[in-house]
């Protein structure tokens, strides 16, 4: 079950990763890089989610494994 919620955390912060820094991006483009600053926290935080469910994902496996 475990393994399930930080594969779901992840599918929930791809797109908001994905969204946030295109917004980023885009507001940079356009001009405005004062309202940059929060798609771009909320990007790093959403990179953050995804790196950190990845890596517990991984010791949870390998701790699950069988020894032998």
């Amino acid at each position: 079950m475990r393994l399930q919620s930080y594969q779901i955390a992840k599918i929930v912060a791809w797109p908001a990763l994905a969204w946030c820094t295109m917004e980023a991006v885009l507001r940079v483009a356009l001009g405005e890089p004062a309202l940059a600053m929060q798609p771009a926290l909320l990007a790093a935080c959403a990179a953050g989610m995804v790196t950190a469910a990845s890596i517990r994902r991984r010791q949870l496996e390998a701790a699950s494994a069988p020894q032998g």
